[in-house]
């Protein structure tokens, strides 16, 4: 699968892996899952800020 960035540092990258501090959003009814292109399915991950100790 495929991951666009949401926020954070690396925000509007497209993405294999999941880099630390972004989640993926879960998958519903309003589900942020779309195709580019063809046959390319991104879903959406979202900066989640670092928590403090």
């Amino acid at each position: 699968m495929v991951f666009l960035l949401v926020g954070g540092p690396r925000d509007g990258q497209l993405v294999d892996d999941l880099p630390r501090g972004y989640a993926a959003t879960p998958l519903g009814r309003r589900s942020p899952v779309m195709t580019l292109f063809d046959d390319l399915v991104v879903h959406e991950a979202v900066w989640q800020a670092p928590r403090a100790l």
